[in-house]
């Protein structure tokens, strides 16, 4: 990469002379692009590493345990996206018989997921060194790295900043990142694993949407005047589209609650209708095969006792392996039953009401690991199992 060397005392900061390798650590974004890095470094992007993200590891280690393949391999292969910077393309093109025969290739996956750049997870340095995207629709395991061509000589953006404008790196334009939803399908559109239930259909499940809104809309937000490097004030900075680099999602956001319309309409007598309509143009909830989101409904009487209460089931994808037993979509044989909302979709809920009822609660719950597969992966942390109250209404 060719950069330029900043002058310290003018900018009144210090910088290392840039090499390629420094855009691997997204400290150094940061000395530039403060907001954008402080926001990233709470998303859930911050979190793809299994060294950060429990979840994650431990549905590794399950799936290997039920399908008998090692938990390296199946590191690489789901690495193609959470891990898309490992330089998987330096070890054997055998790797499924060189890791059951050869200790040393297992050493080497074991050393690229451990290192620095690759447990910063998806980072700047993942989406921003993006020069070319080629899906293969016809092999949805063609997903995450595999789909991209690397810049080696700029990074890349939502604009075009010449060498002659910029201070420490060119960017050139690329349309992905704001007029199409390609880079965020090349991870969250594909086939996770070896099993053909282990896709990623968020993409697909939008298909023939009308008005669909890009995934950047919701999941970035709106985009707000700045600089985009603060942290380099210069003469004739230019004050650009700015959106947010949190990724707004179901567990650190209030995504869910603009994603799902919930009415209630009372028919008369002991009889109401509860009705959930998906705004999204995916169903909900969508991705990771483990989610679920659950509907609670609570009835009381005019000095607020609760009469009784109902579970009106859950919106889930339900999985099972050759057993029968439930397990997640990656080691599956079965998809059972898939309850969750469809895109656009409205559905009602009829509901008996209690003598005497005045108001009722519902209330929306959103689990990243459902209930009923907790004590499958036993994790322990609770930001993956703790219920997350998305929408309370009393009608």
């Amino acid at each position: 990469m060719r950069f330029k060397f900043l002058g310290l005392l003018g900018l009144g900061f210090s910088f290392l002379f840039a090499a390629e390798a420094d855009f691997a650590d997204p400290n150094v974004c940061a000395t530039c692009h403060s907001d954008v890095h402080e926001a990233w470094a709470k998303s859930l992007h911050a979190l793809s590493h299994e060294d950060s993200n429990e979840l994650y590891k431990k549905s590794i280690s399950l799936i290997a345990k039920e399908t008998g393949n090692l938990e390296e391999s199946l590191t690489l292969s789901c690495g193609q996206c959470h891990n898309a910077k490992m330089k998987i393309k330096e070890l054997d093109v055998s790797m499924s018989v060189a890791l059951s025969l050869d200790l040393g290739e297992k050493d080497k996956v074991k050393e690229f997921t451990k290192s620095e750049d690759v447990k910063n997870g998806i980072s700047c340095y993942i989406c921003h060194n993006v020069d070319k995207i080629k899906p293969d629709q016809s092999d949805p395991s063609i997903s995450g790295y595999k789909s991209f061509s690397w810049s080696e000589d700029y990074v890349t953006g939502p604009y075009d900043v010449s060498e002659a404008d910029a201070l420490y790196h060119q960017s050139q334009k690329r349309d992905f990142f704001q007029n199409n939803d390609e880079l965020c399908n090349s991870c969250h559109q594909g086939q996770g694993g070896k099993s053909k239930l282990s896709i990623y259909n968020t993409q697909a499940e939008g298909a023939g949407v009308q008005n669909a809104k890009l995934c950047v809309d919701c999941h970035m937000g709106k985009s707000t005047k700045k600089i985009i490097a603060p942290g380099a004030p210069r003469e004739g900075a230019v004050i650009r589209d700015i959106r947010s680099h949190f990724f707004n999602g179901a567990r650190n956001s209030d995504i869910l609650k603009e994603a799902i319309e919930l009415r209630f309409n009372r028919l008369g007598g002991d009889k109401a209708v509860i009705n959930l309509k998906n705004l999204t143009t995916h169903k909900v909830p969508t991705g990771f095969s483990g989610r679920s989101v659950e509907v609670h409904v609570r009835f009381k009487d005019r000095l607020g006792k609760i009469l009784s209460t109902q579970n009106l089931g859950a919106l889930r994808a339900i999985y099972t392996d050759s057993r029968g037993d439930e397990t997640l979509s990656y080691a599956a044989k079965t998809l059972k039953e898939d309850t969750r909302l469809n895109a656009g979709e409205s559905r009602e809920f009829s509901v008996t009401m209690p003598q005497n009822t005045y108001t009722v609660d519902v209330k929306i719950v959103y689990y990243v690991l459902a209930p009923q597969l907790q004590n499958l992966l036993k994790v322990k942390d609770e930001s993956f199992t703790k219920p997350y109250e998305i929408i309370e209404i009393t009608f």
